[in-house]
């Protein structure tokens, strides 16, 4: 099943380099040689995801991070992480952290 890990950690260290790009799954099977619909299957065996919430959850966590320590706008960092808009981040984050942006930043201030 799953990928072999020294791809785990090229896709891994891709998408981490990447979080502000269209990741779509062809992009990231290309990124360790495989085609798209063999690459998902791997990719959920191996970390227990698809790679879309994959993905989402590297953003969400790099966006927690961004919001503590940058006085970039809320929209800023959204755009930045490759959320299409404000409101998408928004929910995807409140989704998963069960905040809103807003409520961590001033949380963390």
């Amino acid at each position: 099943g799953g990928l072999s890990a020294s791809n785990q950690r090229r896709i891994s260290d891709f998408i981490q380099a990447n979080l502000g790009e269209d990741l779509s799954i062809t992009q990231l099977a290309n990124a360790v040689g495989l085609c798209p619909d063999h690459f998902s299957r791997c990719f959920a065996v191996s970390f227990g995801l698809l790679p879309h919430r994959y993905v989402q959850q590297r953003r969400i966590e790099a966006a927690l991070k961004m919001l503590a320590v940058s006085s970039r706008s809320i929209a800023e960092i959204a755009v930045g992480l490759g959320f299409y808009s404000h409101t998408h981040f928004t929910r995807v984050f409140h989704r998963q952290t069960g905040m809103t942006p807003k409520q961590v930043r001033l949380g963390k201030r």
